[in-house]
Formats: structure tokens, sequence, C-alpha cells
């Protein structure tokens, strides 16, 4: 027979099995890195109900009716943002316009690719009286016909 030369025997099989599997098995540890060599750093993720958004609010008053529409630039795409407008005082004290612009923390699952969502919000109220306006309950300074708040 002239290939009985390519015909091996099953020692030598399982000697070429064992001496593959060794080389992989070193190669395996050798290639995966020890985490006792590196320190890990822990991470913490930015609270984005502490900081203050930015902010952007324009004002028309038209027969009476004051209304105040933006935009707020949020974390992502699934907050949803309300604004209301309510008259704070009463007769005996100075009377105002509270302006609660509202755009909670989302909890779950959602793409954090920051997004800007407008809002507005409409009250009877006369043309002089102040304006205060609170981003998720933080008062922001407004000045004006138009404000913008920056991130603190």
């Amino acid at each position: 027979m002239k290939f009985q030369h390519l015909v091996t025997s099953p020692v030598r099989i399982t000697y070429s099995a064992l001496i593959i599997a060794f080389v992989v098995l070193i190669t395996f540890v050798l290639s995966v890195p020890r985490s006792q060599n590196e320190q890990v750093q822990d991470y913490e993720s930015p609270s984005l109900s502490t900081t203050t958004p930015k902010l952007l609010i324009t004002e028309e008053h038209d027969r009476g009716v004051r209304t105040f529409s933006g935009s707020l630039d949020v974390s992502n795409a699934c907050t949803v943002v309300s604004a209301e407008a309510e008259l704070v005082g009463n007769a005996s004290s100075t009377q105002n316009i509270a302006l609660y612009v509202i755009a909670p923390t989302m909890e779950g699952v959602c793409l954090q690719i920051p997004k800007t969502i407008e809002f507005e919000a409409s009250i009877e109220a006369p043309e002089d009286l102040p304006v205060e306006v609170y981003v998720n309950g933080i008062l922001v300074d407004y000045q004006g016909d138009t404000a913008t708040t920056t991130s603190s």
C-alpha cells in the first residue's frame, strides 16, 4: 500500500489532541487580562436631577393673557417636560407669577442622548406682574422677555 505511512495510530491522535488542547489552554490563559494587577475605578454616573438644564423662555402678552413658551434641554428623549403658571400671593401681599417647568428624571432604560423639548403655559394676569421661574423646584434667574439659564 502506498498510503500506509499516512495511517496513524490512536495513540498518535491522542497525543496530537492533547498537545493542541494544551497550546489552546496556554494561549487563553495568557490572553485573558488579570484583574488583580489593575486598579478598578469606580464609575460615577452624573446626577441629572441636581443640575439645572439649559432653559430658554419667551413671553407674550395679548388681551390679558400672558403666554410663556420655551424649550428645555434634557438628558434623553424619554423625558416629558410640562409647564404650569400660577398667580402667587393675595390681595394684602405683592402678587407675582410662578412658572413651574417640570422635567422629572426618567427611570428605566432610555438612550442617553440630549434633546431639546418645547413647552408652553398661559395665565390670565396683568402685564406688569413679576415672574419667578422654577425648574424642577429650583428657582432660576429670569430677567425680561427672554431668559437663558445654563447648567450648574
